[in-house]
């Protein structure tokens, strides 16, 4: 249930990133706090960004986030 609701959360455009809050006038930099090279978007936040590939290669589950990226193209508005 959990990863149902993130998927639908995301595909709704309602996850707290970055891109979103600065759209809110929440925040006034909507660039990744981790990297700071790109606007933190979903996708960035959760596959696209070089630290977040580091936490994913380092994981139990030993990701490479390469050919994960094929799909997520469809994901973000």
């Amino acid at each position: 249930p959990r990863c149902s609701h993130l998927l639908w959360r995301a595909g709704q455009n309602a996850l707290p990133v970055r891109k979103n809050l600065l759209n809110r006038g929440i925040v006034n930099d909507a660039s990744c706090p981790r990297c700071g090279s790109n606007v933190e978007s979903f996708t960035h936040a959760l596959l696209t960004c070089e630290e977040v590939k580091r936490w994913w290669f380092a994981s139990p589950l030993a990701l490479r986030i390469g050919k994960i990226l094929i799909f997520s193209n469809g994901l973000e508005k």
